[in-house]
């Protein structure tokens, strides 16, 4: 009796291959195949939606072969809850299943043809993509792209400093990818002191994605801190250093930092740095002072009610994060530019 296909996890396991699944939205993190199936099966809502929707990518491979593994990017739609629409997955699987079925008596029949035509399929920015190769060689025990070794000696001072010109993205996002290998961790801090801004910010942006080593966070932390603390901060390098600092485990410290932008630095209106601190350090909003100092700064933009009702309703849908917001509407002590902009939102919910 043949097992029903209703998921992509069951399509895999029709396969017998091997499934690794990871999020392609906020931030590239791996999600568990157990908490990716219970989403698949409507128990659970997705952890981290971006625009009503799970941005998915998906290695697929089999041990016993040295073939390169299938890659799937998918943008699944969520409803208001966060849950999966099942309906265009479901038809995306059926037309996979189809296709193999086809195969059998038509050789030409290519499934990838059915990725790339599907309406749920995306492509991932350049540094979410080399990231992305970069951990899927090293969980298959594949070698880095043939960028990383130069991009190594050029991290250890080996090479001219302008040298970075002819090393590719995919190169830093091997080394980061490998940051628990060897000295790679020290390398990268010590890098922190000399890179020009082009290759450290390539490199700040791709280190969002992993696990900094507490030396390697305090490294960052203190060239935002004296960034700040200037008269004409980098806004770039603010901005791409807290997308680095965004998974990193000094909670405390960054939430400080982030504060401060908010409430001193000529900064604390650019809304290319509240973009950031909205949609990659969400978790910091569990701060109440942070969350309300946030919206504030997002009340005093142009056009601040309909950015205001965009932010907040994208980052409500993120289960963690609602308890937070609800908190600060209820806040009796803001600004009236806040108080309108809450007004709008609660109008716009209405008429919904």
């Amino acid at each position: 009796m043949e097992t029903a296909v209703n998921t992509i996890t069951d399509f895999v396991k029709s396969l017998d291959a091997e499934l690794r699944v990871f999020d392609m939205g906020r931030r590239l993190y791996r999600l568990s195949n157990g908490q990716f199936q219970k989403f698949e099966n409507l128990e659970i809502p997705y952890p981290t939606p971006l625009q009503r929707s799970a941005w998915l990518g998906f290695a697929i491979w089999w041990n016993e072969t040295k073939e390169e593994p299938l890659i799937w990017f998918l943008k699944l739609p969520l409803d208001e809850q966060g849950m999966i629409i099942p309906a265009s997955r479901d038809d995306f699987i059926q037309r996979l299943m189809k296709a193999i079925q086809n195969r059998m008596t038509n050789p030409e029949s290519k499934e990838q043809s059915i990725l790339n035509e599907s309406e749920l399929a995306f492509t991932p920015n350049q540094e979410r993509m080399a990231s992305f190769h970069a951990k899927t060689s090293r969980f298959l025990g594949k070698n880095a792209s043939s960028f990383y070794e130069p991009t190594i000696s050029y991290l250890k001072k080996e090479q001219p400093t302008g040298y970075w010109e002819s090393l590719g993205l995919q190169g830093l996002a091997d080394v980061c990818a490998r940051i628990e290998d060897l000295n790679h961790a020290q390398i990268l801090t010590e890098s922190l002191a000399w890179l020009p801004d082009t290759p450290k910010f390539q490199l700040l942006a791709l280190l969002e994605n992993e696990e900094l080593t507490t030396e390697l966070s305090l490294a960052i932390l203190n060239q935002l801190e004296q960034e700040v603390a200037s008269a004409t901060p980098n806004q770039a390098l603010i901005a791409t250093g807290l997308r680095a600092l965004s998974g990193s485990k000094a909670q405390q410290p960054r939430q400080a930092l982030i504060l401060k932008i908010l409430t001193e630095s000529p900064l604390k209106n650019d809304l290319e740095i509240i973009s950031t601190i909205i949609s990659r350090c969400w978790t910091d909003l569990e701060n109440p002072e942070l969350c309300y100092q946030l919206f504030e700064r997002v009340a005093e933009q142009e056009a601040a009610e309909q950015i205001f009702i965009q932010l907040f309703i994208d980052l409500v849908a993120i289960p963690g994060v609602r308890p937070w917001l609800m908190t600060m509407v209820r806040r009796t002590e803001r600004s009236e530019a806040l108080s309108r902009c809450i007004g709008q939102l609660f109008g716009a919910i209405q008429k919904q």
